[in-house]
């Protein structure tokens, strides 16, 4: 049946019956080249997990939206209360300052999911193209 199926004939309903296979259309778009790279589990846990950092891009961004909002709110609104006044700007400096020390972290640490891709990337690059194992058609394993 195996050899039906490689020769691209269709299994019969006799096949279907003594193996409990159903015929299954298989479109295939060629390609030039396939490049396959091993990833260790560590890697693949790492690109699963995805950057750590990122929570920080995200409150860095509300931190910073926060405080212009209470900034452009100091500079257009006349406040007469003391107390509303200090709020504001305590607001005001933590949102700004703080959503900077966050955007600032999450940049400087964003490259390490990119490290990875990089590392895998480059076990390509230290084999030669022409050392790669070349898969020939079903029509050449066969022949």
């Amino acid at each position: 049946m195996q050899k039906r199926v490689a020769e691209g004939k269709p299994v019969t309903p006799q096949d279907e019956e003594s193996t409990g296979l159903k015929e299954v259309r298989i479109v295939r778009g060629r390609v030039d080249s396939l490049s396959i790279y091993e990833v260790t589990e560590t890697e693949l846990d790492a690109l699963e997990r995805g950057s750590p950092y990122s929570i920080y891009l995200n409150f860095g961004i509300f931190l910073v939206t926060l405080g212009m909002s209470f900034l452009t709110s100091l500079l257009t609104v006349d406040i007469e209360s003391l107390t509303t006044l200090v709020v504001f700007l305590v607001l005001t400096v933590i949102g700004n300052i703080g959503g900077a020390l966050l955007i600032i972290l999450w940049y400087g640490a964003r490259k390490e999911v990119g490290g990875i891709t990089k590392r895998i990337r480059a076990r390509i690059a230290e084999t030669e193209p022409s050392a790669g194992v070349h898969a020939g058609s079903v029509d050449d394993a066969e022949s």
